[in-house]
């Protein structure tokens, strides 16, 4: 059944195939005299049918992929090397990568409707509780515990939060943009360098990485309380803000989805696809290589032996957790207390009875799913590797 709307009269099918046509040309060159070369090498690609994850089908475990995406990647790489890495002396290879990429969405074959779509609907159903939208100032519920509008604001009312706020534009439906929509993940400029010196039987080569982060942020980022699911107000709490719901009387939202988006408070505007930046990186590490004997060899490999992030998009939460070794990149935070507090603030003790924790006053925090997350530098490892040869 959840697959009706999308066309699909089973409730199980294969992904279609993706197509790219892929375009490259490269210039080569070695210096005559010298032991340099360069290359250089544009490139396109043109892919259609692409695979949209997280369709929402609530009757799987699993959200399924349909193909609806048309993306574009365009840029150019570069490498230049110096040396030879099996000889004795000094040998480089730097290289740089440029990559602009972008994707649209083509509508879900059945439902006239694509991905941004979606998105935008959430934008709606934010703007209908907007004075603009139809939305009302005050909202009870009746003998049912159905939500009715309250005009005359009533003292048992709750009012609501959004109505005297602008409503808010909707996102560009045939828009292009940053490939992976609501969690982007290519870097834009990626630069490497290695280096490596041998000697006889002893070889040690540096590598260097430094990337641009990716962009981040979406419509979904903050979601906030619906006043329409609220049963109690603030007035037995004694705050200064008595007909602002008791946030603790709050079911789910009365939408479709079971949650309201809110603009970001900070930006007071929904975050768009791609809007922030994730910080820079600079990452080193480092192998040591011993040739025992022509047919055995000896190599240690020691990975993050440095790390530092740095630059991004400047806001409220990079100002709060800056860039480090160990905060590489922000995720929406879950925790966020958004507008779900009671009183004039989230540390207005008379409301909530203890301050607010740091960690939730952001709409982001340090965040890449791994040890980002937790604050702490990314490991030190080391590997080693005996090569013998048959």
């Amino acid at each position: 059944i959840g697959f009706l709307p999308y066309g699909f009269t089973t409730p199980f099918h294969n992904a279609q195939a993706q197509f790219s046509n892929n375009y490259d040309l490269s210039y080569e060159r070695h210096f005559k005299g010298t032991d340099m070369s360069l290359k250089v090498t544009p490139y396109y690609r043109y892919a259609t049918n692409q695979l949209d994850e997280n369709v929402n089908v609530p009757t799987l475990l699993a959200s399924p992929s349909l193909n609806a995406g048309t993306e574009t990647s365009k840029g150019v790489e570069l490498q230049f090397t110096k040396g030879d890495f099996s000889r004795n002396g000094l040998s480089m290879l730097f290289s740089y990568t440029y990559l602009n990429s972008k994707e649209k969405w083509n509508d879900y074959q059945g439902i006239g409707q694509n991905k941004v779509d979606i998105f935008n609907q959430y934008i709606q159903q934010y703007n209908a509780l907007t004075k603009g939208g139809g939305g009302a100032a005050c909202y009870t519920q009746d003998a049912n515990g159905a939500p009715i509008a309250d005009p005359t604001c009533a003292a048992a009312s709750i009012a609501n939060p959004y109505y005297s706020a602008s409503s808010q534009p909707l996102l560009n439906r045939d828009g292009w943009y940053d490939t992976g929509l609501e969690a982007p993940y290519l870097s834009p400029n990626v630069f490497a360098l290695v280096l490596s010196y041998r000697h006889a039987k002893f070889t040690i080569t540096p590598a260097f990485t430094l990337n641009q982060g990716a962009s981040y942020g979406a419509p979904t980022d903050v979601a906030g309380i619906d006043p329409r699911t609220c049963s109690v107000n603030q007035v037995a709490l004694g705050t200064s803000t008595p007909q602002n719901a008791d946030y603790t009387s709050c079911s789910s939202a009365a939408t479709s989805s079971g949650t309201l988006y809110i603009p970001n408070p900070l930006t007071n505007s929904f975050d768009s696809f791609g809007q922030f930046r994730q910080p820079w990186q600079f990452n080193m590490g480092l192998q040591l290589g011993y040739e025992i004997s022509p047919r055995v060899s000896a190599n240690v490999t020691i990975t993050n032996l440095f790390n530092r992030c740095f630059g991004g998009t400047s806001a409220a939460w990079t100002s709060q957790f800056p860039p480090s070794s160990a905060v590489c990149g922000y995720a929406p935070n879950t925790f966020y207390v958004s507008n779900q507090y009671n009183g004039t603030s989230p540390n207005d003790l008379t409301g909530n009875g203890v301050p607010l924790n740091p960690y939730f006053k952001q709409p982001f925090v340090p965040g890449y799913g791994d040890v980002n997350s937790f604050n702490f530098p990314m490991p030190l490892n080391l590997y080693f590797q005996i090569q013998i040869k048959l």
